[in-house]
């Protein structure tokens, strides 16, 4: 049995990863309406994995005997300058995500919480690949994605990415 100052920080972190979707989701509605389907799909990809990082949470709550309240979620940015900002505003919300996590470790640590502790060190990892992923995009579109040739290239790329 999880305390209550657990379930509602992780209650918390599940509505901040449904959020995470509608982000990715929305990055990608704006990816396809500048002709970039190739990043489309992979923000369409993503927005699935944060759904699946919900869920996580919601049945590790429910698995501990906790109780799921999932918040209101804030509107998601919609506009964005270039790919490049789109990218770096996933690394920017990616960034947050690992803050939020890390507390939620330390949150656990504090309650001795061991087994909230052991569940949140897939999250640890996982955060590490998706900044490590967001960032290597955004570095290849800094250096190379200027010329058109490039970004289109870049851009077939992404779109080769497959759900894990």
């Amino acid at each position: 049995m999880i305390s209550t100052a657990m379930t509602k920080a992780l209650n918390i972190q599940a509505t901040r990863e449904y959020f995470a979707a509608w982000l990715y989701r929305s990055m990608g509605l704006w990816c396809d309406e500048a002709g970039l389907h190739g990043a489309a799909t992979w923000m369409k990809t993503q927005a699935g994995e944060e759904i699946e990082h919900a869920e996580r949470f919601i049945t590790y709550i429910e698995d501990q005997g906790g109780h799921v309240e999932i918040g209101a979620l804030e509107k998601p940015l919609r506009k964005f300058a270039s790919l490049d900002d789109v990218f770096a505003k996933a690394l920017e919300h990616e960034r947050k995500v690992t803050k939020w996590i890390n507390e939620l470790y330390t949150l656990a640590l504090e309650e001795k919480d061991v087994a909230t502790q052991i569940m949140l060190n897939w999250y640890i990892t996982e955060q590490i690949e998706e900044e490590q992923q967001t960032q290597e995009v955004l570095t290849r579109l800094e250096l190379y994605g200027k010329a058109p040739c490039q970004l289109m290239r870049i851009d077939h790329e992404l779109g080769k990415r497959k759900e894990d």
